[in-house]
């Protein structure tokens, strides 16, 4: 009788754990199938959010990008001899919804008083390059606390994707972060790092 029911009991967790494992399964596959509607609405979601004047076509979008790296300063002095934080670069990897890597996004400042050049680059991972430089940038209409900066693309080189590319509108936060340590004429030189997060729409 023992032997009967310690059997019975085993029987018994086993099919309640098959039980779990399938029900599991069922559960987690609408989860799955819904995701890519998920990230389809909040590509939208930024392209609705632009102006109206500068929205592109929701068919030129060839891909819509997390940007995430780092901003480097450097302690200068400007043309009035007010010392500051300077912006010097900036490098960051290009992030699609599933955080697969599409790219690699650059910056590079020339400061040479009282003007100041950069070289903004846009670069695939097949090897494509385009180097596009600021046209327009603004307040989103929805949200004053982030912006929007559209790059006009004046060269390309390379055979990746990117090369097909026309613009990129980038929007971030509005509020420029500087770092908060000391910059004065004994830390002239001095470098400091900042987190750089923004959203790329690449458009072809």
């Amino acid at each position: 009788m023992r032997i009967e029911q310690r059997f019975h009991q085993c029987a018994t967790g086993t099919l309640r754990r098959i039980a779990l494992i399938i029900l599991s399964a069922v559960l987690a596959a609408p989860i799955a199938a819904a995701q890519p509607s998920v990230q389809s609405s909040v590509q939208s979601s930024v392209l609705a959010d632009l102006p109206l004047e500068i929205r592109p076509p929701s068919e030129s979008l060839y891909a819509q990008a997390t940007v995430v790296g780092t901003d480097t300063y450097v302690c200068g002095a400007t043309d009035i001899l007010a010392w500051t934080w300077l912006p010097q670069s900036s490098q960051a990897q290009l992030l699609d919804a599933a955080h697969r890597t599409l790219g690699r996004f650059s910056n590079r400042m020339t400061i040479v008083a009282p003007r100041m050049s950069s070289e903004t680059v846009w670069r695939d991972q097949d090897g494509g390059r385009v180097v596009a430089t600021r046209s327009a940038s603004g307040r989103l209409p929805v949200d004053a606390r982030r912006m929007w900066t559209r790059y006009d693309v004046q060269s390309r080189s390379g055979d990746g994707p990117f090369t097909a590319l026309r613009s990129i509108i980038r929007v971030s936060p509005t509020r420029i972060t500087r770092p908060s340590g000391p910059c004065d004429r004994a830390h002239y030189g001095s470098r400091a790092e900042l987190p750089l997060q923004a959203t790329d729409l690449l458009i072809k």
